[in-house]
């Protein structure tokens, strides 16, 4: 526990290929989250593959909206070079504060301009999704199920 407010989470996990690792894709998790968060604070987590797995990556983004009500949740993708198209799902405190704040200097890979690009490219609609809770880890099957269909 911690009594800090962050004005920055970024969560960079595993897929949710176990039991294990599927906790920190719940709805429990989420929350703990934005209960650390400053009110202008800002979360983001990586979704899985929108590309390869992109019921998981809905239901991450429906298991955070979930998690966090009062907050605006944009799920988006890019192209990482060596991961192909990947999900994150942003949290901010209103749709407006999105790209309100300035970007930090010295960053190598990115820029307002490609995450105003990002944000503004996200998927027009998801598959239906339900949300993913401690008890009960729905994201390793869905997860599973849409890694079936891919060989490596």
């Amino acid at each position: 526990k911690t009594h800090q407010a962050y004005d920055a989470i970024l969560i960079d996990l595993v897929d949710p290929s176990n039991d294990r690792l599927a906790k920190l894709y719940s709805q429990q998790f989420y929350r703990q989250a934005a209960r650390i968060l400053s009110p202008t604070g800002v979360m983001i987590t990586q979704a899985t593959s929108s590309y390869f797995s992109p019921h998981a990556f809905a239901m991450v983004a429906s298991t955070v909206a979930s998690a966090q009500p009062q907050r605006h949740i944009t799920p988006f993708s890019i192209n990482v070079p060596s991961f192909g198209e990947w999900g994150f799902v942003l949290s901010t405190k209103d749709k407006a504060s999105l790209l309100s704040q300035p970007l930090p200097p010295g960053l190598s890979y990115t820029d307002t301009k490609l995450l105003d690009y990002a944000l503004r490219q996200r998927p027009a609609s998801l598959p239906p999704a339900g949300i993913s809770t401690l008890l009960t880890p729905r994201i390793i099957d869905v997860y599973n199920r849409d890694m079936a269909q891919w060989r490596y």
